[in-house]
């Protein structure tokens, strides 16, 4: 163990730039858990697997694997309903455990307020961006239409928050704009 924390460090540099680059992710945390595997690297017996829940994370020794909250999976959405407080770590890192069934599910959901507040303030923006680029298409035809939502493909941010209708309309989606304030700063 005295090894693993002089190493430290570099080991958490090595582990980032190789999952960064391996899954061209965006790494905001990685978790590190020398207690729950065996020397092989192999989980024991007795610990339960966990994931790390935040906007992206990063997987350590086979034990823990990270999964994005936007992904929607029944496990996540259970994670997120779970009632129960956050402990504050540091200033800007809040932390929350959530077990799942029979334990053998652990996530640990991340809170930043500061970019719960930069989330806010993106997403309002990209709204508004997006009323302006739809505003007026109920009078364009149906291929018009068309071609201005395929023109959002180039712009996902945008593109997310946008709802068609059953008739052709195209019009902002507000309940998942409603989901997505769920996710700040997570």
């Amino acid at each position: 163990m005295d090894h693993l924390l002089a190493i430290g460090r570099s080991l958490a540099e090595q582990a980032y730039f190789q999952v960064t680059d391996l899954l061209n992710l965006e790494v905001d945390l990685l978790f590190f858990d020398p207690t729950s595997t065996c020397s092989d690297g192999s989980p024991t017996a007795a610990s339960p697997r966990s994931r790390t829940a935040g906007s992206s994370c990063g997987a350590a020794a086979g034990t823990s694997s990270g999964e994005k909250l936007r992904s929607g999976t029944p496990e996540v959405k259970a994670a997120l309903s779970r009632q129960g407080r956050c402990k504050t770590v540091r200033d800007n890192l809040q932390v929350k455990e959530v077990r799942l069934g029979d334990d053998t599910d652990r996530f640990i959901i991340c809170y930043n307020p500061d970019q719960a507040e930069r989330d806010a303030a993106i997403r309002a923006r990209l709204a508004a961006q997006l009323e302006e680029v739809i505003a007026g298409s109920d009078d364009l035809t149906a291929a018009e239409r068309g071609r201005l939502e395929g023109s959002l493909t180039d712009r996902p941010g945008l593109k997310r928050f946008l709802r068609v209708t059953p008739g052709g309309l195209l019009r902002t989606d507000k309940a998942r704009i409603s989901a997505e304030e769920d996710l700040d700063g997570k």
